[in-house]
């Protein structure tokens, strides 16, 4: 199918949108005609065909030369049926016209025509393709007689002459010398013209090989572009229902769940309109008179594919929120009821943890608890923010908001959630504090079997080894480290600091040793060491991960991006173990010190956080977040507000379960509507068991709305021809 078709087909859906949308008023009805009975060789029931004879003179031209008769039948519009081909069919089928009988039709307020031709009639698709696409300049010039005599001309052009009679005559003379030498000189000139004439068949045979080759060449990638039209037209109908039923959506779930809870559909929504207003700009592109060429198609065509594919996941995903809170409201009272108990065992659970911390804190430097204690303190953040959001959902419920209370029993859960994340690092805290001794033992086991190996290698200074130039100074910073651990005689009043110490001189040491082994001592010393180097790296990202998981709302992407890189790194670290030791170690250092970068940075982000909160007094995000929903909400204190607008709690899974509210998208765009379509989908073809001759690439000179031969409700005419072929 070729380009102008495809276009003419998008253009019809376009105007009939328009039409239906009141943009564009449709054209006054003309009058139709049903099928009818033809005799002469030109039907007209319009008075715009002004060179009657002269078309009859070609038909007879055409019927002397090859014994096919043309029909020309020329009406405003076709009706029962409406399609100017299966319109043609009935008339031929009541005119009682024959194999050799061909019917040339024009609409002329349908702006359609085409020829209808028996199958047996000797004519290839491509052959009635040619003659339709001749006549398209005629026809936008409403020239109907021309387009009448060129279809003849065609016609008689593709079949050839059928009629050529043979001539009768006595028996030959006697033939003389001279005869004899004209029959040898004839002979020879039949022979010659029938080498010219195989040597020209062969020609013309690879020729018409060659161009059937790339016609269906063309063929298969119109219709592959024709397909991609298709999709990309029914994604665009798809994507503008989509924004408008969840415009709807909004109002419901703001009316349901209030204002606040509704802003990240709202953010998608207007990023929505955006991508889509965008798609439908490429799509003119598409649909304009300018030629494409099929690299600015193709680019198109997946622009109008993304943007559709982004806008409806972005919708999809914020209106399944609000379908899941709605399944949730239904069971509100038993959620909350669920929420309340977990929220009396987190209260039990923080309890058993401070008495621990304070029974243990007066054994360690201030340093050590530093940490334990900031989680301490955001958990009793995390439980306060999970009770006030449990009273503020019992009173909901109290006065009949099912709707706000079901978020606020989210917002519970998620700081429910967050608790038990910190309250598990603390756990970890814990065990690692009371087996510090142990552990700070076995690391100093193996700090001093490395060091004690590099120290030999470099005394023996033979030339068997490579010694790092870096030695001496690793050796003594090593040797510094094991006293200081030795003096503390297994009362280690910083173990975490001490942990550190260690790991970061062992890793001095491996790589050290790295280049001065023998690959059998290199592969043992890497068996040895990789075991406490995953247990690290585990350790730091588990750290890292959980502390950014509960302040996130305050973090910015730097924390999270290294975080992601040594979560990665200690993948493939755990994935190498296996088969690979030397790749795994040098992963799982990697892990290490992505982890530590993570968690530094986000450590002083949130420090700034806290910096500027002191200065400037409360939270500094939402003052009043107590009264968003409605007057039964109470006030939450300023502490736990901070803390849950922090660990990006509000909202519960209206949230993603990360950011705050404040961090709320602003993607600029269309205020509304989005789109011309609005509704249906996609591209119809009309058709059936005939075979129908092709598109034209050009005939866009008209526009929406009338003036001259449309296209399917665009400027052109359209064809639609190709034959009774059953």
């Amino acid at each position: 199918m070729h380009m102008a078709r495809l276009r003419s087909i998008m253009l019809a859906l376009v105007a009939a949108v328009l039409i239906a949308a009141g943009v564009v008023a449709p054209a006054a009805p003309a009058s139709a005609e049903t099928p009818m009975r033809v005799t002469t060789t030109v039907t007209d029931t319009t008075g715009t065909v002004d060179r009657v004879a002269d078309i009859e003179q070609a038909a007879k031209v055409l019927r002397d030369d090859t014994g096919v008769s043309l029909y020309v039948v020329v009406v405003q519009r076709f009706e029962s049926p409406s399609d100017g081909f299966d319109w043609a069919t009935e008339v031929a089928e009541r005119s009682g016209l024959g194999d050799r009988d061909v019917v040339f039709y024009v609409g002329l307020g349908s702006g359609e025509y085409g020829l209808n031709t028996s199958s047996a009639l000797p004519l290839s698709d491509g052959d009635v393709r040619d003659i339709e696409n001749q006549v398209l300049t005629d026809l936008n010039r409403s020239d109907i007689s021309a387009a009448a005599i060129s279809v003849a001309d065609g016609l008689r052009q593709s079949l050839g002459s059928t009629n050529g009679g043979g001539t009768g005559g006595g028996e030959p003379g006697p033939a003389s010398a001279d005869n004899a030498s004209g029959v040898g000189t004839i002979a020879l000139g039949v022979g010659a013209l029938a080498v010219a004439g195989l040597l020209g068949g062969i020609f013309l045979s690879r020729r018409r090989k060659a161009s059937k080759q790339k016609q269906l060449a063309e063929a298969e990638a119109a219709q592959a572009l024709e397909s991609r039209l298709q999709s990309a037209s029914q994604q665009l109908v798809r994507t503008d229902n989509l924004i408008r039923s969840s415009e709807e959506e909004l109002g419901f779930a703001e009316a349901q769940f209030g204002s606040e809870a509704t802003d990240s559909l709202r953010a998608a929504l207007k990023s929505a309109k955006q991508r889509s207003h965008e798609a439908f700009a490429l799509q003119a592109q598409l649909l304009d008179a300018i030629p494409d060429t099929p690299e600015q198609q193709s680019s198109w065509l997946e622009g109008i594919e993304q943007h559709t594919e982004v806008a409806q996941q972005e919708l999809s995903a914020e209106v399944a929120k609000f379908q899941q809170l709605r399944a949730r409201q239904e069971h509100a009272p038993q959620l909350l009821t669920a929420a309340q108990t977990a929220i009396s065992t987190a209260a039990t659970r923080l309890a058993e943890r401070e008495r621990w911390a304070d029974s243990s804190r007066s054994r360690f430097e201030t340093t050590a608890f530093a940490k334990i204690d900031q989680d301490l303190a955001q958990s009793r953040d995390m439980l306060a923010l999970a009770q006030d959001e449990a009273e503020n959902a019992r009173r909901g419920l109290e006065v009949g908001n099912a709707g706000a209370a079901t978020v606020d029993i989210s917002d519970a859960e998620n700081a429910l959630a967050q608790f038990d994340t910190l309250s598990t690092r603390l756990d970890t805290a814990a065990e690692a504090i009371d087996n510090a001794a142990g552990t700070i033992s076995a690391h100093a086991a193996a700090l001093r079997r490395d060091l004690g190996t590099l120290q030999s290698l470099s005394r023996e200074a033979s030339g068997k080894y490579t010694i790092d130039p870096q030695s001496p100074a690793i050796i003594a910073e090593a040797e510094r480290v094991l006293a200081s651990v030795e003096a503390e005689g297994g009362v280690h009043r910083d173990p975490f600091a001490t942990l550190d110490r260690m790991q970061a001189i062992g890793t001095q040491l491996a790589t050290a040793l790295q280049g001065s082994l023998t690959a059998k001592e290199q592969f043992d010393h890497a068996t040895q060491r990789l075991p406490q180097a995953l247990g690290t790296a585990q350790a730091e990202v588990a750290a890292a991960s959980t502390f950014i998981q509960t302040r996130r709302g305050a973090l910015s992407s730097l924390p999270r991006t290294r975080l992601d890189q040594a979560t990665q790194e200690l993948t493939r670290a755990e994935t190498l173990s296996s088969t690979d030791l030397f790749a795994a170690l040098t992963a799982a250092d990697e892990a290490t010190r992505l982890a530590k970068l993570a968690l530094d940075s986000a450590e002083r982000e949130l420090s700034q956080v806290y910096s500027s909160q002191q200065q400037f007094g409360g939270s500094g995000y939402d003052r009043n977040y107590g009264d968003y929903r409605s007057g039964y909400r109470t006030q939450s204190s300023g502490d736990s507000l901070t803390n849950a607008i922090l660990g990006g709690i509000i909202g519960g899974i209206l949230s993603d379960g990360g950011g705050s509210r404040r961090q709320t998208n602003n993607w600029g765009g269309l205020g509304g509507g989005g789109s011309i379509f609005g509704g249906g989908g996609g591209f119809s073809s009309s058709g059936g068991g005939q075979r129908r001759g092709g598109g034209s690439r050009s005939g866009f000179g008209g526009s929406f709305g009338g003036g001259g031969f449309r296209s399917s409700g665009g400027g052109g005419f359209r064809a639609s021809g190709g034959g009774r072929r059953r």
